[in-house]
């Protein structure tokens, strides 16, 4: 049984890339297949076969990342040209469909056309309002709320009168601390009271030496 030949390489399918001696082959082939860069290249390098049926995938990428380097620096010329040309596209995917609604000689024919033209102008239009906000960037303009007024700053000593019944009623448990009575202090004295005043003059008056005079 003859062998079959090997297919020949197609050198515009071949990437040039910079293998780490560390890394897997595995994990290097994986890394370039879930490549935002690679497989967006080959996407639109399978597209534009019918009319660039030579092109190289490796040319392509440096292309396409030579693209994303410009806009991350900062330069968005190359979106916006993008954004102008499909403008355009739309704008004849537009008028292509609607003259073909016009022709329509059934309304079976007429509406499929109409709808897919409105389509495409609606698209048309977001495409350059896009476009308007990437030349003109819109200004926000942020009201910062003052609250000052609204803070309150505590240091451990109170800023008004403090109620002394509202600190009673936080803790039970420390009204001997909150209002201290001084007849429970140890070594001083009480002072009397005038409610005792009626008791001394009559323990006064009933003295001998003052029933003798």
């Amino acid at each position: 049984m003859a062998k079959r030949k090997p297919e020949p390489v197609n050198k515009a399918r071949l990437l040039t890339t910079n293998h780490d001696p560390c890394q897997l082959p595995d994990d290097h082939m994986a890394e370039l297949a879930l490549s935002p860069l690679v497989s967006n290249t080959t996407t639109a390098l399978d597209f534009s076969m019918a009319l660039f049926p030579d092109l190289s995938l490796d040319a392509c990428v440096k292309v396409l990342k030579g693209n994303i380097q410009a806009i991350n620096g900062g330069d968005l010329s190359g979106s916006e040209a993008t954004l102008a040309a499909q403008a355009t596209t739309l704008d004849t995917i537009f008028n292509n469909l609607a003259r073909r609604a016009a022709h329509a000689e059934y309304m079976s024919q007429l509406e499929p056309y109409l709808r897919l033209a409105l389509k495409a102008q609606a698209q048309c239009a977001r495409t350059l309002e896009v476009l308007a906000a990437l030349k003109n960037p819109p200004v926000i303009f942020a009201k910062q709320a003052n609250i000052a007024h609204q803070q309150q700053v505590n240091n451990g000593a109170p800023t008004g009168p403090v109620s002394r019944a509202r600190e009673v009623e936080k803790s039970p448990t420390q009204l001997l601390d909150v209002l201290p009575d001084e007849r429970l202090e140890s070594g001083t004295a009480g002072a009397a009271s005038g409610a005792h005043s009626q008791l001394a003059t009559v323990g006064t008056s009933n003295r001998p030496e003052d029933a003798r005079g």
